[in-house]
């Protein structure tokens, strides 16, 4: 395994996405003569981000939902770690990748209100979709490209993956009366 400063520069805008801020000057200073001198909080947020890049692959995709510019591509891996790539959405700060989370009652199915798919993990419905879920035996051919570039055109994490952004974004949705 590198050091902690090459793998945070493989993915500085995902680990800067996660902390709210880049490393800084200061942190890059001292990161340059030791990378173990990069915080705590930066080190799980780089092995979060790694985690992340392992699940967004081919043989962790699920299905869709949505069709064309708006479809969104889902993934569940064998560790029970889950996520969807959002490439078209309303709000601007929810395109892109989800940050992974892991539930070993992760499922989907079109049990949502007119049939549009539902995610529920944690003993809970976490996410209603705007559309019903096709899984991967239902996908029509040429699936593969369509899901290869859904991942090269969204590399990264969704803003909305920072708890600032997050309920900055709540807070122009749902705002207190």
């Amino acid at each position: 395994m590198s050091d902690w400063k090459t793998r945070y520069e493989a993915n500085k805008a995902d680990v800067d996405t996660l902390m709210g801020r880049p490393l800084g000057n200061w942190g890059g200073f001292k990161a340059f003569f030791s990378s173990d001198s990069i915080t705590d909080a930066r080190k799980t947020a780089i092995e979060k981000v790694e985690r992340n890049n392992n699940l967004y692959q081919p043989p962790n995709f699920i299905g869709t939902t949505g069709s064309g510019r708006d479809t969104t591509f889902y993934y569940r891996s064998r560790n029970n770690s889950f996520g969807h790539i959002t490439q078209n959405h309303g709000i601007p700060e929810n395109i892109g990748r989800e940050l992974h989370d892991q539930s070993h009652d992760y499922a989907i199915g079109n049990t949502g209100p007119g049939g549009k798919s539902q995610e529920f993990a944690h003993g809970r419905v976490f996410h209603t979709s705007r559309n019903p879920f096709v899984p991967l035996s239902s996908q029509p051919s040429g699936w593969e490209a369509r899901e290869q570039h859904a991942r090269e055109t969204n590399p990264h994490l969704k803003p909305v993956a920072n708890p600032s952004v997050r309920a900055e974004v709540n807070a122009r949705l749902f705002p207190k009366k």
